[in-house]
């Protein structure tokens, strides 16, 4: 069995609050539980072109997304008091790829002048959930005492912040490494589930992450009963979970705030909830690591994490951690 050790993230200079938004002409939903977002985008560039030709973004960038990795990834070993070289294998996963090869993972692994087996884990935007399951599953005596595992999406690239739509209200960058190891030490993983809906139309698919532009009809209603019925589907499995500590919950919910009137129809108001899209804006399926990292910073011992991703499109997944 791997433990998570230490969790490093990174967040990029540029904010965007909303004065910042309503600043670049667009109106601020307030169903919307956002108040920050970071982006990896120049602020001149943002202000001149609202990056309404996507071509040129990347040049527009004042970092890349394996070097925001590479800043997780250091903050992370610094944390579990390691060095870079004690890594064995390194996982990515990201939606928004620099480029088509390398793979982001090998990218990150130059960045970082490692000369390791890495490869990208493609999760669909589910992250965590999936990624802890599949780590979980590995043979011990076939893989190393330390993996690092680097999740980082540069979701603004994609962003035509001339479109009156939530999407410019929602969606931002950030990265999150989580540095595992065999040694029984930080965070134990409890349990990780991963469903599969089928469904003809979700909310977000991986494709129109790419296209936010053809998003405009995006509702907040509709990212809600989205995510709360989700959410439903696989609490029952977690909330078998005790402790004599105390249980958080961090989500992924576009910034929609559907947690607290879900928590209260079920009577689960003794939950902590884990403040990060509205702190951070909504990084997909980085946001369940950064949860992590916000609440390991003041977690105690037997203290229970949980979160919770509703995923892009067809699945979806929740896991659990105990602090040590």
């Amino acid at each position: 069995m791997y433990y998570i050790k230490s969790i490093g993230i990174a967040i990029p200079e540029t904010n965007l609050d909303n004065s910042a938004l309503v600043a670049l002409g667009l109106d601020i939903d307030k169903n919307i539980a956002i108040n920050n977002r970071s982006i990896i985008l120049s602020s001149d560039y943002l202000a001149s072109t609202r990056n309404n030709n996507f071509t040129l973004a990347r040049s527009n960038s004042y970092i890349n997304t394996a070097n925001l990795a590479k800043q997780s990834f250091e903050r992370a070993i610094v944390e579990a008091k390691i060095q870079s070289t004690d890594v064995g294998l390194l996982w990515a996963d990201t939606l928004t790829p620099w480029q088509l090869t390398p793979s982001e993972a090998q990218r990150i692994g130059c960045e970082l002048g490692l000369k390791i087996s890495s490869y990208d884990v493609a999760t669909s935007g589910l992250g965590l959930p999936l990624l802890l399951n599949t780590l979980n599953n590995l043979d011990e005596s076939q893989n190393p005492d330390v993996i690092a595992i680097s999740i980082v999406n540069a979701l603004s690239l994609y962003i035509d912040y001339s479109k009156k739509s939530l999407i410019p209200q929602i969606l931002s960058d950030s990265a999150v490494t989580l540095i595992c190891t065999k040694e029984p030490v930080g965070y134990e993983l409890l349990l990780s589930m991963v469903k599969t809906e089928n469904l003809e139309h979700a909310p977000f698919t991986v494709s129109t992450v790419r296209h936010c532009n053809e998003m405009s009809d995006l509702t907040v209603s509709a990212l809600s009963e989205f995510c709360k019925k989700r959410f439903l589907e696989l609490w029952p499995s977690f909330s078998k979970l005790s402790t004599s500590g105390q249980i958080s919950l961090a989500v992924s919910d576009f910034g929609t705030n559907f947690l607290k009137e879900a928590l209260v129809a079920n009577d689960l108001e003794n939950i902590n909830l884990v403040p990060v899209t509205s702190k951070y804006g909504e990084s997909i399926n980085c946001a369940a690591g950064i949860g992590l990292y916000e609440w390991s910073k003041t977690a105690s011992s037997n203290d229970i994490f949980i979160g919770f991703n509703p995923g892009l499109g067809q699945q979806y997944g929740m896991f659990a951690v105990r602090k040590i």
